[in-house]
């Protein structure tokens, strides 16, 4: 056996390529069924644009002056231009104005959201659409507050209640 080299794998060898082999069989299967399909990454965009028309609108109350939320459809952004921020709309989530029932996108400046500092609000609602699902996310003029709704449902849901002191 000095003479002639060994072809055989060791068991270690074959316990490597099992476990590379598993690892890779991981990583294709995690890409190909994706973490979000378009309802997740609809309902995960409706919670970050609350958080956000939240943030606003304490904004206002806190600060004493009006704070605009916008949609830019050119960018497929939300844009908070007081505070700098914005919130990018997922590829997977289409975003109409409430009006738009033709079903196009909204154009730029179509969807604004205004708190006023005394609680208020004008009175805006916006659509977002995935493939598998649809909600409406609206604001209350007197009130300033948010509800959303599944536009086949009768009864909208709040989304904060108003604190009573």
């Amino acid at each position: 056996m000095s003479a002639r080299l060994r072809r055989d794998f060791t068991m270690i060898e074959m316990v490597m390529v099992l476990l590379i082999v598993a690892v890779v069989m991981t990583l294709a299967a995690a890409s190909l069924t994706g973490p979000d399909s378009g309802a997740d990454a609809l309902e995960t965009h409706l919670e970050k644009l609350t958080e956000l028309l939240q943030s606003c609108r304490t904004a206002a109350l806190r600060t004493g002056h009006e704070q605009q939320l916008l949609y830019q459809a050119t960018t497929r952004e939300w844009a908070w231009p007081e505070r700098e921020k914005r919130l990018a709309v997922p590829n997977e989530v289409m975003v109409m104005s409430r009006a738009a029932e033709s079903g196009a996108e909204a154009g730029d400046g179509e969807i604004r959201f205004v708190f006023y500092p005394d609680g208020g609000a004008r009175p805006a609602a916006v659509r977002l659409r995935s493939r598998e699902a649809e909600q409406v996310l609206r604001c209350g003029a007197l009130t300033g507050a948010l509800e959303t709704a599944d536009p086949e449902a009768a009864a909208p849901t709040p989304l904060w209640e108003e604190k009573k002191w």
